[in-house]
């Protein structure tokens, strides 16, 4: 695990991805509220599952899967919600 600036990087087999980025997002959720108790930060796939609209009525956390980083990865997943690796 690195942190760096405004990311946390972690390494893990590609079959882990989903579990380590659930992992990293809760956590990452979970400090924000000691911080920013009155605002509604959680993982990108709750939002959705809620219902919810980031910017409107929640501010998500997500991730990306990379092979190697690139701070221009963007997170993308498939119809099932797993993390597609970024190619950038």
């Amino acid at each position: 695990m690195v942190f760096c600036h405004d990311a946390f990087l972690g390494e893990c087999r590609i079959a882990d991805r989903d579990a380590l980025a659930l992992a990293q997002e809760e956590c990452m959720a979970e400090a924000m509220a000691e911080v920013c108790p009155d605002m509604r930060i959680i993982p990108e796939l709750e939002a959705r599952r809620l219902g919810l609209t980031p910017g409107q009525n929640c501010c998500i956390i997500d991730s990306a899967a990379q092979d190697h980083y690139s701070k221009f990865a963007k997170s993308k997943r498939d119809k099932e919600g797993s993390l597609i690796i970024c190619q950038v």
